[in-house]
């Protein structure tokens, strides 16, 4: 059915192509200019950069409004904003050069020359190809807030976590947006060129296309001397500066930060299909093979203008008015961004705007494209507006009945000191939870939320700090074992799963062994004596006539028999010695009492 689908709209492009009307003359933009600014200022978007290319070139370059409010700074032609994820089209290409010089094929299971990659399902981890990887169908949802935040986490960290993470589509069935994917591709593109993705990126594609401002990296934007400035709108929706996100882990999937004038370049060599500048930079079968369809999104287009969406390898593909699409958003901390270019009529665009999550820069895309085309304009941007009003309205209206979602009248079943600790996730990684007499606070990566008393022993997070939206609202369940202990912690960190659950961990003591070498010792047991030992950072447990059990660490202080842990075992503690340990069965307590020697 998939591939029939395909098939059919693969058919309707070519229709529309012999069909598609020749771009209008764009030599005077100075109507779309006005309208562009009086756009910017109805979004409340502080600064915006916009290229347009008519027939291979550039008509339309220039920036409008402020990359810096504080300091009055205006935004031209080369000021970097950050791409996102319009950086997942270079790591498409990226892979298909790789393809093209024989490394692999597109089809080819990506385990069998990465074996670092697992997923959580072993047949699924043989069959998944970098195709299933670039066109977001391996079955994995996004699982965000694993990497979201994180400065400390490498690229090989993120690909060994992958196995610890749950699916909820069987492969190929759907297509669902994944970030780690792309990693994963630059990945795999590092582990073939010899080169770091950012390197070979460079060398491969941006040098060729005179893309020499292009970066990878918040932290190298910041120091040129043109850049933009990332801002959001508060819950006024007033317009707040915030902090440069560093995504550098996550490159191939969003870590590029371009100008409009570097950008059009790029959209020049998809129009040449692989030239610039009258020269070959990449096979034009590579740029066709990543902008044909390779899954549906599974929905309906909301207005007749558009064709059912598709997705390629790094594009979303589909048709606007009869003509096919190519493009690609990004949205990341303070900044949004698209690149779109129709290739049948040889047009393009490029939108770049320093405010988080606007979707301006997609409606002047359509509103650009109705001139480029020709067509009656449609006036996207003006015509969204009313929704956008809409939708805040309803938004906050939401917000004001969350209340309701509560069981009133309850309370945490322990003090709250008691809930502090380290919870540990293997994919997730450690949640920091830290409590006094009044107040609950959570860490995960580089977030920091307070935790209010939601009911019984959940909590809802509220922010401390605004860059920290990612943890907004989340509920934290806290779950206790068989001893009435707090041992697990459950949040709903992906939409798409169930909450994913973070293990208690003991405490560090347990583990050192300037610490647990008061424990070694031997112990009575009727006429047996049991020895305790310690070998490396663990205590082992010797009964005579039975093989040597370790023992692991447990929450409150005590040990379970590795091999068997059911069974517990706890030291009697008097002041500063420890005078015996306790044995804990299911039918009782056995107490041994220290030999002395």
């Amino acid at each position: 059915m998939l591939r029939s689908l395909l098939i059919a709209v693969t058919a309707l492009f070519t229709l529309c192509s012999a069909a598609s009307i020749a771009p209008a003359n764009a030599a005077d933009y100075t109507e779309l200019q006005t309208h562009l600014k009086q756009s910017m200022e109805a979004w409340r978007v502080p600064g915006m950069a916009v290229a347009v290319i008519d027939n291979g070139e550039v008509t339309l370059l220039d920036g409008y409004g402020m990359r810096n409010i504080e300091t009055a700074l205006p935004v031209t032609a080369d000021t970097l904003f950050v791409a996102a994820s319009t950086t997942k089209a270079f790591t498409s290409l990226g892979v298909g050069m790789l393809v093209e010089n024989g490394a692999f094929e597109w089809d080819e299971a990506v385990s069998g020359y990465l074996p670092e990659f697992v997923l959580a399902e072993d047949p699924r981890t043989n069959s998944v190809s970098v195709r299933d990887m670039l066109s977001h169908r391996t079955g994995l949802p996004r699982h965000d807030l694993l990497w979201y935040g994180s400065d400390d986490l490498s690229r090989a960290d993120l690909v060994e976590r992958l196995r610890y993470l749950e699916a909820n589509a069987a492969l190929r069935a759907r297509w669902q947006y994944n970030n780690l994917m792309y990693l994963t591709a630059g990945y795999i593109i590092e582990r073939f060129s010899g080169k770091t993705w950012e390197d070979y990126t460079r060398d491969e594609i941006l040098n060729p296309l005179d893309m020499t401002r292009t970066n990878f990296s918040v932290i190298d934007m910041e120091d040129d001397d043109n850049h933009a400035t990332p801002y959001k709108l508060d819950e006024q929706k007033q317009i707040i500066e915030i902090p440069f996100r560093n995504v550098d882990a996550l490159g191939p999937a969003g870590s590029l930060n371009s100008s409009a004038r570097e950008l059009a370049n790029w959209v020049k060599l998809h129009l040449g299909d692989g030239t610039f500048d009258a020269q070959r930079v990449v096979a034009s079968a590579i740029l066709k093979e990543m902008r044909a369809p390779q899954i549906p999104l599974g929905t309906e287009p909301e207005f007749a203008e558009f064709s059912a969406p598709l997705y390629g390898m790094g594009w979303f593909v589909d048709s606007y008015r009869g003509h096919r699409r190519v493009q690609h958003g990004g949205n990341l901390d303070g900044f949004t961004a698209r690149v779109t270019f129709f290739p049948d009529a040889n047009i393009g665009s490029v939108v770049l705007v320093n405010m988080e999550g606007s979707p301006l820069p997609g409606y002047l895309s359509l509103d650009i494209a109705d001139r480029q085309l020709g067509l009656a304009p449609r006036k996207w941007a003006s015509r969204m507006l009313e929704r956008r009003d809409l939708q805040e309205q309803a938004r906050e209206e939401a917000q004001a009945k969350q209340e309701g979602l509560r069981v009133p009248h309850t309370k945490p079943t322990h003090k709250l000191e008691d809930y502090a600790g380290t919870y540990h996730h293997p994919g997730y990684g450690h949640v920091e939870i830290s409590g006094d007499g009044d107040t609950l606070t959570a860490k995960y990566n580089n977030a920091i939320v307070n935790l209010r008393h939601w009911h019984y022993d959940v909590f809802n997070s509220e922010l401390t700090r605004l860059q920290d939206d990612g943890l907004e609202n989340k509920r934290f369940q806290f779950l206790r074992n068989l001893d009435g202990q707090l041992a697990r912690l459950q949040i709903n960190l992906e939409a798409l799963t169930g909450p994913i659950v973070f293990q208690r961990q003991p405490d560090a003591a347990m583990s050192d062994p300037a610490y647990l070498v008061r424990f070694v010792g031997d112990y009575r047991f009727l006429d047996q004596t049991w020895s305790i030992g310690l070998s490396g950072k663990q205590l082992v447990l010797q009964i005579p006539g039975q093989r040597q059990q370790p023992l692991v660490a447990a929450l409150g202080g005590g040990f379970h028999l590795r091999d068997v842990p059911s069974i517990g075992v706890r030291f009697v503690r008097e002041t500063d010695s420890v005078t015996g340990l306790q044995v804990l069965q299911p039918e009782g307590v056995y107490e041994l009492e220290r030999i002395e020697r």
